[in-house]
């Protein structure tokens, strides 16, 4: 019995001293598990990218993104991922090679600011515009077939743009047909011809023609042959309500008026014209609705004057026309924006608005250059701001801000070079000490001209 006894004693104190060298079972006294480190927030707000990303950098699922290697990454491939969102991708500044294709994106904004970006895969995704991409000058090749683009004009902006695949996309044939005149090669639907609007070889009019008559002089009976004007055409006085007579004109190698037409509603079918190498005038049309027809038109090379147009309240797109020789836009008083000129970036000679119901320059907010002209904007009743003009950075001419009675500020409106006196003048809610500051702005910016202010409300 004593020596049970002992045995117990002699096991009891040997778990005792087991138990303090190895906790002897007891789970209270094994270390606490390490957890991973935290690697922050990342820059990516979608999760599959944010993996795509790390895989490319050979990065650890717990170690935070350094700022030293996203600037280094040049190539990513995050194909069939299901990515929703590219927000975050804007800090990739040297990516080079993007391969995005086959996921669920809508929104290329992101890309906008990627300098460097050569190639591009965003095929099979959820797109309706391209517009980001318009800023990215580097591209050299894009696939973007199988989305939902319509508009393919941002492409018409990227210089070095060689090889795009629009397949699958419902893209005007017009669209692929500037792309690929301007030496890029196109695919669309498996081929890489591009079919014309109109058969060649065209049906050419010479001569100073003054149309009233459709019929009589550019009706043609060949109905789909492409019509060339080698002269100025004048459209006045038609008794029609559009112009399908000529809805294979391409050309016009003058001056197009299209004035005084009592009857006309509408110049949708204009869809074919590319070029007029003189004016286009579109003058006195009292119940023309919408310039939508002219989303081909990529040459003016005269001065563009939209003028006394009563009903008219939309300038429908011009979505091809980067460069204008001057434009006057006066006396539309149905019109209320500006927009479907947002294409425009450069103007050689003056712009001049005088609307009664435009309250924004918005549609004009790409524009950067007003070169060998000035600046207008007069009696515009209803405008309040000069904001749609922020990219504006070069007036060669002069500038007159004149009796826009509902002007209130300035904010947005800071070109950096103006080559003659800048004019505020008759703006009764403008207050002088506005136009001041906008001096001192200008003045800051190394400008030693006039800045008249004049009549303009009080501080």
């Amino acid at each position: 019995m004593m020596a049970t006894s002992t045995r117990a004693t002699v096991a009891h104190i040997l778990c005792l001293a087991l138990l303090a060298l190895a906790g002897c079972g007891s789970e209270s006294s094994l270390p606490a598990p390490v957890a991973p480190p935290d690697p922050g927030p990342s820059p990516f707000a979608d999760p599959a990218l944010t993996q795509a990303v790390r895989g490319a950098l050979d990065l650890d699922a717990h170690v935070p993104f350094a700022a030293e290697a996203l600037d280094s990454l040049s190539q990513l491939v995050a194909r069939d991922l299901e990515i929703t969102s590219l927000e975050g991708l804007d800090t990739l500044a040297s990516l080079q090679v993007l391969d995005i294709g086959n996921n669920h994106i809508d929104d290329l904004g992101p890309l906008s600011g990627l300098s460097q970006l050569v190639r591009l895969d965003v095929s099979s995704n959820a797109l309706t515009s391209l517009t980001p991409l318009r800023n990215v000058r580097s591209l050299q090749i894009v696939f973007a077939e199988h989305n939902l683009v319509t508009d393919v004009s941002p492409l018409f902006f990227l210089p070095l743009l060689e090889r795009v695949d629009l397949t699958g996309n419902p893209v005007p044939a017009i669209h692929l047909l500037r792309l690929s005149e301007g030496g890029t090669e196109v695919r669309y639907g498996g081929l890489s011809e591009i079919a014309v609007l109109c058969d060649e070889p065209p049906v050419v009019r010479s001569g100073r023609l003054t149309v009233e008559r459709l019929f009589d002089l550019l009706k043609l009976p060949n109905g789909n042959r492409c019509l060339d004007i080698d002269g100025s055409l004048t459209l006045s006085k038609l008794p029609v309500e559009n112009l399908q007579d000529i809805r294979t004109l391409r050309r016009v190698d003058g001056t197009l008026r299209i004035r005084q037409n009592a009857q006309l509603l509408e110049i949708s079918a204009l869809a074919s014209l590319s070029e007029v190498t003189g004016g286009l005038q579109i003058t006195e049309n009292p119940f023309l609705e919408s310039l939508d027809g002219l989303e081909a038109l990529g040459t003016i090379g005269g001065r563009l004057q939209i003028l006394n147009n009563a009903a008219l309240a939309d300038l429908g797109s011009f979505s091809n026309l980067g460069l204008a020789n001057g434009i006057t836009i006066s006396g539309n008083t149905n019109l209320q924006s500006l927009e479907g000129l947002e294409a425009l970036e450069q103007i050689l000679g003056s712009l001049v608005l005088n609307a009664a119901g435009v309250t924004s320059l918005e549609g004009l907010h790409n524009l950067r250059t007003i070169q060998g002209g000035i600046l207008s904007i007069t009696n515009n009743p209803v405008l309040t701001d000069l904001g749609g003009l922020r990219s504006l950075e070069t007036i060669s001419g002069g500038v007159t801000i004149r009796s826009n009675a509902d002007l209130q500020t300035l904010a947005g409106f800071d070109p950096g070079r103006v080559g003659g006196r800048i004019i505020f003048e008759n703006n009764p809610r403008l207050s002088s000490t506005a136009v001041d500051d906008f001096r001192e702005r200008m003045r800051q910016r190394g400008f030693d001209g006039t800045v008249i202010n004049r009549n303009n409300g009080g501080s």
